[in-house]
């Protein structure tokens, strides 16, 4: 496994394991989420979810969703689309000034 923090789109657990997702890849790593989160800069990474962590560098789009929650809509191949959750979306509006 070798990829650099800065080509990282996100970092998802899946099965009890964090998959890390940059453009071209999928890896497993035996990171922890707390671990990620306490190492990786802020921003440009925010903890979209308990389950997620995103690069916002690569976000191509934020949606509004449901219940002032948002959607972040990922410039990956696949167009992933990350679910904010609505504590978070609070937390991401105050980083945004909206």
């Amino acid at each position: 496994m070798s990829f650099h923090f800065n080509q990282v789109f996100f970092f998802r657990i899946e099965d009890g394991l964090v998959k890390v997702r940059t453009d071209g890849e999928t890896y497993w790593t035996d990171y922890q989420m707390g671990d990620l989160e306490a190492r990786l800069l802020d921003p440009p990474f925010f903890r979209a979810h308990r389950s997620v962590i995103v690069n916002m560098r690569k976000v191509k789009e934020i949606a509004p969703f449901s219940k002032g929650t948002h959607v972040l809509i990922m410039n990956d191949r696949e167009a992933s689309e990350i679910q904010v959750s609505e504590r978070q979306s609070k937390k991401l509006r105050e980083m945004l000034q909206v």
